[in-house]
């Protein structure tokens, strides 16, 4: 007697799920199917109407976009700083010491590095100069 395979509601569903499927597509004429996946294609590539609470929102195709580029990004700035000329150095006795690239940096840009991290903090000061005299 030949081996029965157990029954499995699930895949009988599956195929009844697909024979509708295949009955209700067939139903729609070639045209009506093209205009409905074209009018998709549009919607997909076309940013929202804009409207009160829309305002600003990318479409899905701009999402899209942004996303794969994104992680693109991130990958290559990551592979960039994992480059030896911008890894930490060590001094003998264990402090971290700036790398030949961070320095040459700093150096490149010391005035605005400076007037960006001490700029604020004496403009404040001159202004309470200012008010003391």
């Amino acid at each position: 007697m030949p081996d029965l395979a157990p029954y499995d509601p699930a895949k009988i569903m599956d195929a009844v799920r697909d024979r509708i499927k295949a009955e209700f597509v067939s139903l729609i004429p070639e045209d009506a199917w093209k205009g409905l996946v074209d009018a998709e294609v549009k919607k997909f590539f076309e940013a929202p109407r804009e409207d009160h609470y829309s305002r600003g929102y990318p479409s899905d195709f701009q999402r899209t976009v942004w996303g794969c580029l994104e992680v693109e990004v991130k990958k290559r700035v990551k592979e960039y700083l994992d480059s030896p000329e911008w890894l930490e150095e060590w001094s003998n006795n264990g402090k971290p010491l700036a790398s030949e690239a961070i320095k040459k940096v700093l150096i490149d840009n010391a005035p605005a590095v400076l007037a960006n991290i001490l700029g604020s903090a004496m403009q404040q000061t001159l202004s309470q100069m200012r008010m003391s005299i």
